[in-house]
């Protein structure tokens, strides 16, 4: 089992989230995953066991962004590879194949956040995360993986460019925490009753996902500290 395999189905929970977010139909097109509009999705047939490095200057990019605006400093270099969407398919596959999906499942479905049929929550995960995901950090390699479509065109000016930008930037900020904190080295015995764990995994989500937040208000032209309650704005160290 890899060194965050017992904190995955959180993570793939909160990732499960963050798709959700960022995938709103705008004027009956195909969810928005930060892919170029009118892009047709990929089939995953061709390349499915490539990957290639994301050019230096575009994750540079990516990796300041997420240290200016997190106020903490990489230390030791983050790698970006550019994959296809099988891969990250198989990716999200081995994570939910690695962890006992079964309590998960019966307290989602215990809430109604999961129909009775709508089938295996680890499979669902599967399907939605592999096509949803534009990117996410593998704690293990410490790699930030972003689908190979998505990763030609993070250099552009559309707002799905933007909009990807700012979701790696999230991701980013999870390689940062780990480096820091150790906030997926962290184990337990019972990856769901390990409320201390719960905690940190929430914190960690919490404290990305504002990254993320700026960065989508930075990417439309605005000013963070007015668009946010300053309470809520990141202070330099």
């Amino acid at each position: 089992m890899s060194r965050s395999a017992d904190r995955v189905p959180r993570r793939l929970l909160a990732l499960l989230a963050c798709a959700a977010m960022a995938c709103t139909p705008r004027d009956g097109a195909r969810p928005a995953t930060g892919e170029p509009a009118g892009e047709p999705a990929p089939t995953g047939e061709e390349g499915d066991s490539d990957s290639t490095p994301i050019p230096a200057g575009v994750l540079g990019e990516l990796v300041s962004e997420a240290e200016r605006i997190r106020g903490l400093r990489a230390k030791q270099p983050i790698a970006g590879i550019a994959v296809s969407e099988a891969l990250i398919r198989a990716h999200i596959r081995q994570q939910v194949d690695e962890v006992d999906m079964r309590p998960a499942e019966l307290v989602m479905r215990a809430f109604g956040f999961l129909p009775e049929d709508a089938g295996d929550l680890g499979e669902l995960l599967v399907q939605l995360l592999g096509v949803e995901v534009v990117g996410l950090y593998e704690a293990d390699t410490d790699e930030l993986m972003v689908r190979s479509e998505i990763a030609r065109g993070l250099g552009s000016n559309s707002p799905d460019a933007a909009e990807s930008r700012a979701v790696l930037v999230h991701e980013v900020v999870h390689a940062l925490q780990d480096q820091h904190f150790d906030t997926l080295s962290q184990t337990s015995d019972d990856v769901w009753a390990d409320d201390r764990l719960s905690a940190l995994d929430c914190l960690a989500e919490g404290d990305a996902t504002l990254a993320r937040i700026v960065a989508m208000i930075e990417g439309a032209g605005l000013d963070p500290s007015v668009t946010l309650s300053p309470c809520l704005l990141y202070t330099s160290p």
